[in-house]
């Protein structure tokens, strides 16, 4: 039987007296804040992987409470595994209204092999798949040239899959795929991790020139590292930002789209790259990369991100086939509206991962606690007066409890690997 669904915007009492322990007699971290000069947008906090063996109706109220920005159709490699077909289409129209009219990706097919007989993966087929999205009256965002294709070669056994191959195949899709709507802008290469840069290299020295958003995919871990190495490998997030900004203005590296203007893209994310192990993808600590994971991209200046994925794709996804709400529900729910004028946050203890956005005379500081330890923080701002205090723990999600709301007093425990919001008004 379904579980009753969640309700993330109502919140639950906590007593004061399991919010103040001794810890917070001792020296309470302090926040500073400073204009980063960056703003956040509803796109970049709210996109998804989705493909229509997701579960919406179930889940519909969820879904349009949650209210997904942007989604990536088919998700993942299932867009190379088959043709899409004219039912394919139809479920993503009636799934892309029952969400409320998201901003849509869709990548097209690339991959075949070689013995596979009527593949639709040619420039022409590309051009079709335009063809049959305008006739289903479907707006696209962006258009994304196949999935991960520095794994045709390695997972799937094609080693004639070189950038060089792909940025061919790149060119001769987007060409046909003009023909029919001019105004297109292409993804690309989407490749599967941090390990295959040179992949992403070969592209750039190749295809500078037409790609509109150079996009990579993020799964650092297996499921099988400490929890607190796989915490730690968010700092990959950052390096990898780095190197593709840089990468990008290189004449050396880039010599035909070093002066372009462009956008990055991470069209997939996730903790684990291992879909059938559940851990590092639907506990906390899952969440708390992710989250983490993805404010530090949006505020990197990075327009496309995907989370993997909406719903029930094994370890991956919000909500479980066995309707069990994960803590990345509770986390992206806190941070669907987080967007506006982004402030730089420094704390001086380094377990807490703060971030604030400032949008129509409120203040919102949001503060992921990454120790396995409660860690005492004084939630006093200059010039702000807090007006609410919520968040969730791991108790919280095992029990199925909405958000909890805390205190509002000048010192606040912050649980264990938490996430707490505070938001703050004017006084």
């Amino acid at each position: 039987m379904p579980r009753k669904p969640l309700n993330p915007i109502k919140t639950a009492a906590v007593s004061l007296g399991l919010l103040l322990s001794s810890m917070s007699l001792a020296q309470a971290v302090t926040f500073q804040l400073e204009n980063a000069g960056t703003t956040l947008h509803p796109d970049q906090v709210r996109g998804y992987n989705f493909g229509n063996f997701m579960n919406v109706v179930e889940f519909l109220k969820d879904f349009q409470n949650l209210q997904p920005a942007v989604i990536r159709f088919p998700a993942g490699n299932i867009g190379d595994e088959r043709n899409f077909l004219e039912a394919d289409f139809a479920g993503l129209k009636n799934n892309w209204l029952l969400l409320q009219k998201p901003k849509v990706v869709i990548q097209t097919r690339v991959f075949a092999r070689p013995d596979e007989k009527g593949a639709l993966n040619t420039p022409e087929d590309a051009a079709n798949m335009v063809r049959a999205l305008q006739a289903a009256e479907i707006p696209v965002w962006y258009w994304e040239i196949g999935n991960e294709p520095d794994l045709y070669s390695v997972n799937r056994g094609d080693p004639s899959w070189t950038p060089e191959k792909y940025c061919d195949t790149f060119r001769a899709q987007r060409e046909a795929m003009l023909k029919v709507d001019p105004t297109i802008k292409f993804v690309g290469p989407s490749i599967s991790g941090a390990g295959n840069r040179f992949f992403v290299e070969g592209f750039v020295k190749k295809c500078g020139d037409i790609v509109d958003v150079l996009s990579w995919h993020q799964y650092p871990t297996d499921g099988t590292a400490t929890d607190e190495a796989a915490l730690a490998s968010v700092q990959g997030v950052s390096d990898d930002l780095e190197f593709y900004k840089n990468l990008w203005k290189d004449p050396v590296r880039n010599p035909l789209g070093h002066q372009r203007k462009i956008e990055l893209g991470m069209t997939e994310l996730g903790l684990s790259w291992r879909s059938p192990s559940y851990r590092h993808l639907a506990d906390q600590v899952a969440a708390l990369w992710a989250t983490e994971t993805i404010l530090r991209l949006a505020e990197g200046g990075m327009t496309l991100i995907n989370y993997f994925s909406l719903q029930g794709t094994q370890g991956h996804g919000l909500i479980g086939d066995d309707y069990t709400y994960r803590p990345t529900f509770y986390s992206f729910n806190l941070i669907k509206d987080f967007y506006g004028n982004s402030l730089k946050v420094t704390t001086s203890n380094p377990a807490l991962w703060p971030h604030a956005v400032e949008r129509d005379g409120k203040l919102q500081l949001l503060v992921m606690n990454t120790s396995t330890a409660p860690i005492a923080a004084s939630t006093d701002l200059a010039g702000w007066k807090l007006s609410e205090a919520v968040g969730f723990t791991e108790k919280t999600v095992k029990d199925e409890e909405d958000l909890v709301q805390f205190p509002l007093n000048s010192t606040l425990d912050l649980p264990a690997r938490s996430f707490v919001k505070l938001t703050y008004q004017k006084p």
